[in-house]
């Protein structure tokens, strides 16, 4: 994204996804955060 003229976040950890949200916001361009997830993480499913 950076190369584009973006900005570009990465959130590896749950209490940086609120900041990361800010700064994509106040940057006044095209943004993509990139949010690593646990495989392993328990969901409600598709049914």
């Amino acid at each position: 994204m950076e190369i584009f003229g973006g900005h570009a976040e990465r959130v590896t950890e749950s209490g940086e996804l609120r900041p990361a949200l800010e700064r994509t916001l106040s940057a006044g361009r095209a943004a993509c955060i990139n949010v690593s997830v646990d495989p392993e993480a328990p969901h409600p499913g598709f049914w």
